[in-house]
């Protein structure tokens, strides 16, 4: 599964990066497209080192995930988008 949800997200990613951020945000906007995608790229690196049967690996690679998920929530849980219609 997790060998299809990293190319998937990176896919995402990729579609949002199209969609011009609002002025004055692009750094804030930037910054959380860049931890998404390390989200990504975790995704693919825990199906691989899954499939090697690497479970140690694999659980530290679920930990880092996790931090930059909470990373990329908190910089955007402020963010005010029903304020900025």
């Amino acid at each position: 599964m997790l060998g299809k949800t990293g190319p998937r997200l990176e896919a995402s990613i990729q579609q949002v990066r199209t969609i011009p951020p609002p002025p004055g945000d692009e750094q804030t906007v930037a910054t959380w497209l860049g931890l998404i995608e390390g989200v990504a790229a975790d995704n693919r690196k825990m199906s691989r080192t899954e499939a090697r049967r690497r479970f140690g690996r694999v659980i530290k690679l679920q930990r880092r995930n996790e931090e930059l998920r909470a990373q990329a929530h908190a910089l955007v849980a402020d963010f005010g988008f029903a304020d900025r219609a």
